[in-house]
């Protein structure tokens, strides 16, 4: 749709007000548009979180993030879409709605009960699944792949939808995947040795504990990395501490050129350096 481009346009310059602006014209052109409601909703919610405006300004774009879910919520409030994603976008301060916690839970139930086999709907209560912590992984992978009709779905919701394909990305990533970003980071020279090993020895002992598959050359190389991760750090009251580096930085480069040479087998060059990459922009 037009005004979804041009509101597009206002988000990526920042133009904040003006795009406020437009969608109060928008919203006054096409009262009874489901989807002008939810981009509004979401437009004033994340200005309000997030973009940090003078305090008379942000106090009346707290007014107007009011006025607008109310009235759009008496329109909609048996429209499984609306609940789903206005119940998403309150999750982000639903005080600025004038919502309880209870109120917010009950918008994302109704969106499901309206809509019983929409997987998006029941991704927020994946909980209630009862799936292990790898199994509600792939679960989120099967969300987002190419083609799929939730993200479709989300694809066409403009900036919650992205932020949504962002959290459902986020939680897909398994602990392996979460190794090898911390792994290529370090190769990339975006982080340092001791960010390497507090990331490394967090993420391959969660990798550890939700039993998640690698095989007998991968397993080698996270151990010995393991080992100089764990040599490298203490832990106090629960927080990891750097005590040094008693190994040479050789060796752990070396370490991390294994690792690597193990995804481009596994995976091809091509596919290795991608996957390089992908880490580092999806990270």
């Amino acid at each position: 749709m037009a005004w979804q481009n041009t509101l597009l346009s206002f988000e990526q310059n920042k133009q904040w007000h003006q795009a406020i602006t437009y969608m109060q014209n928008v919203i006054a052109e096409h009262p009874n548009d489901v989807d002008v409601a939810i981009f509004m909703n979401y437009l004033l919610m994340y200005v309000i979180v997030y973009e940090g405006m003078d305090v008379i300004i942000d106090e009346y774009y707290q007014f107007l993030a009011k006025k607008y879910f109310k009235e759009s919520y008496a329109k909609f409030s048996e429209n499984a879409e609306y609940l789903y994603f206005s119940g998403r976008i309150a999750v982000m301060g639903q005080w600025y709605f004038d919502l309880e916690d209870e109120e917010v839970e009950d918008m994302l139930a109704k969106a499901l009960q309206l809509d019983k086999d929409n997987q998006l709907y029941q991704w927020s209560f994946r909980s209630d699944l009862h799936l292990s912590n790898l199994e509600c992984k792939y679960f989120s992978k099967t969300l987002i792949a190419d083609g799929s009709s939730v993200r479709k779905q989300l694809e066409s919701k403009g900036a919650v939808g992205a932020y949504l394909l962002r959290m459902i990305i986020e939680s897909s990533k398994t602990n392996k995947e979460r190794v090898y970003t911390k792994i290529n980071e370090y190769l990339l020279d975006h982080i340092d040795s001791k960010s390497l090993c507090v990331g490394f020895r967090y993420y391959y002992l969660q990798m550890i504990e939700d039993k998640e598959e690698c095989d007998l050359e991968e397993k080698k190389l996270f151990v010995e990395l393991f080992s100089i991760a764990d040599k490298s750090l203490e832990f106090r009251e629960g927080r990891s501490i750097f005590i040094g580096t008693p190994f040479l930085e050789l060796e752990l480069k070396q370490k991390i050129l294994e690792v690597k040479e193990i995804l481009a087998d596994q995976y091809g060059k091509a596919m290795a350096e991608a996957f390089i990459i992908n880490s580092i922009n999806a990270g």
